[in-house]
């Protein structure tokens, strides 16, 4: 869950706040917090990912100023950013998909914690929703008149 490169310490704050903040009680509320750090947290790595497969291309392109003042120009980051999507297209979409199936994670135990803690406190909860979609196309509806 916390890579090498990455405090635990970091995590474990992080983890605590979010206790704090969403106060469980029992186990299963405890697992859910847990789950919900994670998800979180992964989330917040994969950010940093992205902005790593950006930074070689982006950072060679900053000018300094006289006094210090970094600027860029607008059509070299354009032509950099789109170079740099083109060649790294296939790692982006990788940490996509990564970014939503931690997203989906998140929001399934956030949404199950929130369940568990409205009936815990007596509200009414019914089951969970699931969607199931399927298309299909029409015949039109033609006037017989």
């Amino acid at each position: 869950m916390v890579a090498q490169t990455e405090r635990r310490k970091d995590f474990e704050a992080f983890r605590e706040a979010l206790e704090a903040h969403i106060q469980p009680v029992g186990a299963l509320e405890a697992v859910l917090v847990d789950r919900v750090a994670s998800c979180a947290w992964r989330l917040r790595r994969a950010t940093h990912i992205e902005a790593e497969l950006f930074a070689p291309v982006v950072s060679k392109d900053w000018e300094e100023t006289e006094d210090g003042e970094d600027l860029r120009e607008v059509k070299t980051v354009s032509t950099s950013l789109a170079h740099a999507l083109r060649e790294r297209r296939h790692s982006l979409e990788t940490v996509g998909r990564y970014e939503r199936a931690i997203e989906t994670s998140l929001f399934r135990a956030l949404h199950e914690l929130q369940r568990l803690q409205a009936a815990r406190q007596g509200a009414p909860v019914g089951v969970p929703a699931a969607l199931d979609v399927s298309v299909a196309v029409a015949e039109p509806i033609r006037d017989e008149t």
